[in-house]
């Protein structure tokens, strides 16, 4: 399985990746870079944080310009990959999340919101990891 984690946390990073064991596992730190790797690969799962907090000026920081995982969430939702895909938003605002999720719904994007809990993310992945395979024997 392919996955892409959008975040900035080095703690959180460090947790996610955990959970991908033999997957292959990209690690983007910003949405820009995110971007790039999703437009030129094949991925099967993307992790979404919504508050990536990296800006460009102080402007940027001051007007609200810097991309969120919601950016990230409508380059998905216009390239609709094709299955086996999904995305998990791994944010603790659930207002943005309920945001990512009706923009990849729209889209027909299956999207799970799941906040990090030790118990419930592993076995998600597993689940899904479970039907990239049956897929893609």
């Amino acid at each position: 399985m392919r996955v892409l984690i959008l975040e900035n946390d080095p703690n959180r990073i460090e947790q996610l990746t955990s959970y991908f064991g033999e997957d292959e596992v990209v690690v983007a730190t910003e949405v820009a870079k995110a971007l790039i790797l999703f437009q030129g690969s094949d991925f099967n799962l993307v992790l979404l944080d919504h508050h990536i907090a990296t800006y460009k000026s102080i402007d940027d920081m001051i007007n609200g310009g810097h991309l969120t995982g919601l950016d990230m969430a409508k380059v998905i939702a216009k390239r609709k990959p094709k299955p086996p895909f999904a995305v998990i938003t791994h944010t603790w605002n659930s207002v943005a999340a309920a945001d990512i999720e009706e923009c990849l719904t729209k889209a027909g994007v299956v999207n799970i919101y799941l906040p990090l809990d030790e118990k419930v993310f592993p076995k998600a992945v597993a689940n899904f990891r479970l039907q990239v395979n049956r897929q893609n024997p």
